[in-house]
């Protein structure tokens, strides 16, 4: 194998995994040599092992092993010079890729900040939720700062601190931010760790082409003003694609003037007097970060004539504005394909039909807790609809504001023809009102919403009906009742009437999975709330019986025409999956790759999840955690 040129070898690198990689670098020196610049060439550190080894880097164990801050440093110095993209949600990787070498003087740093840097070849840098992700001691010191009333004088700092500068280019370019109850040295080590990650900006601004900060990095030092921005990045990276930065306002002209390749903007947007002046059309891509009236949306159309994306944190609409949009050009429509709202307004349905005559194209849309009236409209003002998206998720606080959204799919799903994803976990498909209303959208390849509205039995009917009515024994109908909660000396069990709301039951959910089935080109359905990223809800779900049980009995083997599906999530679902259940699915679902829902910790949950990884062992079995009140 040593003898293979090593043109070829460079020409297969491109084709391999992670895991390939870590193969050939152990072959010889050759392969060394050749393959090591591809296993280096995008590191994101919360991928892989990345995690597992930061979150212990400041313990006696990573010492034990080797695994520890230098060794970090170390890895960096050698192999930094190869990355090309950094995706950054770690202090520790932050710190090692802008250290420099140790051989170099603190006279040459100052002198010039690329003298010994170690990153120096990258193409793409991200910096996200470097907030979150703390080592264990870190965790550790800031759950006892949380639960402590307040600290002793000498650890705890009452007003910010501003530290030193580590290259005279931070001169004036940050203030401190006194944020929860971060100690001196915290304080002091965030104001040297923005400094390294800006430093690192600078280090690569020739030829960096993506620059992607969050809101983390401005949580632990505050930008002073926008005149560092603008001697670091508008100035000096012309040939910057994509730049995502929520918190950077700066006058849009100017900015698309100084930096013309430009194709992705994520920052809040600046226009004087209203409007976007010149024509721009390399951008396709822009996420403004505030609300905009609907004449500045207009506008922004007009002088952005490739634009393929648009989002806006609201659309703000007055009847005034209605004379300057009836008189403004209308013949040359936008190209625009996909447009987000994050967060909706009482006006949207009048702004989306306004927008309409500019948007023929548009087969993307997302609107924030999504409102009935826009839903009425989507069918006649966007026929050409191909995704539909609310974002919003559900926490406890939401839970009682559901209701409020139990129309709003039905209407969708009656009148959106065209409709190939429909993601709106938030949303409810009520079965007890609109199990009748006829679905056009048959092309559906992704339903992620609820199903609600069915009569089950409550938990001790199940327990009589399992029994078999009849012959269920007082002394049991009294020990159900008690489990419940009820005063059972006052109850009475009528079996027949268990009988019948069972048949109803039944009834109504084949009518459920009727609907479904007619859905034939599904690959994702999805039945219950999401868990938002980092959080621990308990969805309204849980605490309501009108939900599909999702057994043979109930009619689950209708579906057994969605030969197409991939994901089946039904977590937060008040669900009777059992045994039966899974054999039906490992057998009728052939595609299925995830099965979300087999949630908890009770035996049976870890029968079930040992069962189907039995069955089907291909198929990726999801969690989420589940906090009760």
């Amino acid at each position: 194998m040593n003898k293979i040129p090593t043109e070829i070898l460079v020409d297969i690198g491109s084709y391999l995994s992670l895991q390939d990689y870590l193969y050939c670098i152990q072959v010889s020196r050759t392969w060394n040599s050749v393959f090591i610049p591809f296993l280096w060439h995008t590191i994101d550190d919360s991928l892989h092992a990345w995690p597992r080894i930061l979150k212990t880097l400041d313990s006696d164990t990573s010492k034990a092993s080797g695994l520890d801050e230098d060794w970090l440093l170390g890895i960096f110095a050698k192999y930094g010079r190869h990355i090309q993209h950094l995706n950054l949600h770690w202090k520790a990787i932050i710190k090692a890729a802008s250290t420099r070498h140790h051989c170099i003087s603190d006279v040459d740093k100052e002198k010039d900040n690329n003298i010994g840097a170690i990153c120096t070849n990258l193409k793409s840098l991200s910096v996200a939720d470097i907030d979150q992700n703390l080592t264990y001691l870190q965790e550790k010191a800031r759950s006892a700062q949380n639960k402590s009333t307040g600290l002793p004088p000498s650890t705890r700092s009452l007003e910010a601190l501003t530290g030193p500068l580590i290259s005279p280019i931070f001169e004036n370019a940050f203030k401190p931010q006194l944020r929860g109850t971060r100690t001196e040295d915290q304080q002091l080590e965030d104001w040297r760790l923005v400094q390294q990650f800006w430093l690192l900006v600078h280090q690569n601004r020739l030829h960096l082409l993506a620059l992607r900060i969050d809101t983390s990095l401005d949580t632990l030092v505050e930008m002073n003003t926008t005149g560092f921005i603008d001697t670091m990045v508008v100035q000096h990276m012309a040939q910057l694609v994509d730049l995502q930065y929520r918190e950077f306002r700066y006058d849009t002209t100017i900015l698309l003037r100084q930096l013309p390749q430009l194709r992705s903007l994520q920052s809040q947007v600046v226009l004087t007097d209203g409007v976007l002046t010149g024509s721009f059309s390399c951008l396709r891509c822009l996420l403004a970060c505030r609300s905009l009236s609907l004449i500045e949306i207009i506008t922004l159309l007009q002088s952005l004539p490739n634009l393929r994306e648009l989002g806006v944190t609201q659309i703000n609409y007055t009847e005034e504005e209605e004379p300057v949009i009836e008189n403004m050009d209308r013949t040359a429509p936008s190209a625009l394909q996909s447009l987000r709202i994050d967060r909706s307004s009482d006006c949207d349905a009048l702004s989306l039909q306004d927008l309409s005559a500019w948007l023929p194209h548009l087969t993307n849309l997302s609107v924030g807790q999504m409102r009935y009236d826009v839903a009425m409209i989507l069918g006649d003002y966007y026929p050409q609809l191909e995704s539909l998206t609310d974002p919003l998720e559900t926490t406890k606080s939401q839970a009682s504001e559901i209701s409020i959204h139990s129309r709003v799919l039905a209407v969708v799903l009656s009148s959106c023809a065209s409709l190939k994803s429909l993601d709106a976990q938030v949303h409810t498909i009520d079965m007890s009102f609109y199990a009748n209303e006829p679905w056009k959208c048959l092309e559906l390849e992704t339903l992620h919403c609820r199903v609600r509205g069915i009569t089950r039995l409550t938990q001790t009917e199940q327990s009589i009906y399992n029994d078999g009515c009849t012959n269920t024994s007082a002394k049991k109908v009294m020990q159900y009742l008690w489990m419940d909660g009820y005063d059972y000396e006052d109850e009475e069990v009528d079996p027949d009437m268990i009988l019948a709301k069972h048949a109803d039951s039944v009834a109504q959910q084949k009518r459920a999975y009727n609907r479904l089935a007619g859905l034939k080109h599904l690959k994702s359905l999805q039945l219950g709330p999401r868990q938002p990223r980092g959080m621990d809800y308990c969805p309204e779900d849980l605490r309501r019986e009108d939900t599909l049980e999702l057994t043979l009995e109930s009619g689950l083997d209708r579906l057994s025409e969605l030969k197409r599906l991939e994901v089946f999530s039904f977590e937060g679902t008040s669900h009777r999956v059992g045994k039966a259940e899974l054999e039906w699915m490992a057998e009728n679902w052939p595609r299925l790759r995830e099965l979300r829902g087999l949630n908890g910790w009770s035996r049976e949950a870890k029968e079930l999840k040992e069962y189907m990884n039995q069955l089907r062992p291909d198929v990726v079995l999801s969690d989420f955690r589940i906090a009760m009140d």
